[in-house]
């Protein structure tokens, strides 16, 4: 399969993104809402619970402190899987739902989007580092999501790039600094995936860490926050949807070469 397949994507836009979010909040689809208050991302769960000619209306899953940071008028993305697709779009909070005063519980009203984004799910598969390339980290101290008084005794750390994809990483870092990290930590990312190339500028939060022993390495599972709330941060995620794209032509082309 030709990995520039990864780059297609499809633009919705009036009516048909209208019927297509309409048909998303017909069956609950589950989705993920992030959004920057106070300089940094946030993320917080939802479900699609209907769409009308005033707006897209978002049920509050649980009772996530980062739903609590919402306000009228604040930019937000949105993300949600569909069968073999990934859709993405920004949008803007314009009210909550009449019986609550505030995004703390219940509903909330967001403006109709002028336009949604489908891509294949495939682009959010990691992919791995191709053998010929080492790809160096560089990365920083974002504060806790949940322990912000607590900081690592390191402003920042390098490491090395496992894998990629269009929504996260894998990081591999010295075992020695276990104890700097922490499940929900928000760092800042900067490498440079493809030689001759700028390097990306991203940010993220850890999800998930794994010692291995053997390499005298930890692991660092990542999720790239941000990407679907702003111009800039669609930028960067169609940028790493061609990188995804050029890593697993490449991955091919090595396989085939040893076979």
């Amino acid at each position: 399969m030709d990995g520039s397949s990864i780059r297609q994507t499809e633009i919705l836009r009036g009516i048909q993104a209208f019927d297509f979010l309409a048909q998303a909040a017909s069956c609950n689809t589950p989705a993920i809402l992030s959004h920057l208050t106070n300089g940094k991302w946030h993320t917080c769960p939802v479900t699609l619970k209907n769409a009308t000619e005033q707006g897209l209306i978002l049920a509050l899953i649980g009772n996530s402190k980062n739903s609590q940071k919402l306000q009228i008028n604040q930019p937000v993305g949105i993300t949600f899987q569909l069968d073999f697709q990934k859709i993405i779009f920004e949008s803007t909070v314009i009210g909550y739902d009449s019986s609550i005063t505030s995004a703390k519980h219940g509903n909330i009203l967001i403006e109709p989007p002028d336009k949604i984004e489908l891509m294949q799910r495939r682009a959010y598969h990691r992919q791995p580092v191709p053998q010929d390339l080492n790809v160096h980290v560089l990365f920083w101290h974002r504060g806790y999501a949940c322990q912000s008084h607590c900081c690592p005794k390191d402003s920042y750390w390098q490491g090395k790039l496992l894998n990629l994809s269009a929504g996260g990483a894998n990081l591999a870092v010295n075992s020695a600094l276990a104890d700097d990290f922490s499940i929900d930590q928000l760092i800042g990312l900067q490498f440079t995936p493809l030689p001759c190339e700028k390097p990306v500028l991203i940010e993220a939060q850890i999800i998930h860490f794994q010692p291995q022993p053997e390499q005298g390495s930890l692991t660092l599972g990542v999720e790239f926050l941000g990407l679907e709330a702003c111009v800039e941060g669609r930028h960067t995620l169609h940028r790493l949807l061609d990188v995804v794209c050029r890593y697993e032509s490449m991955n091919q082309q090595h396989t085939v070469a040893v076979s």
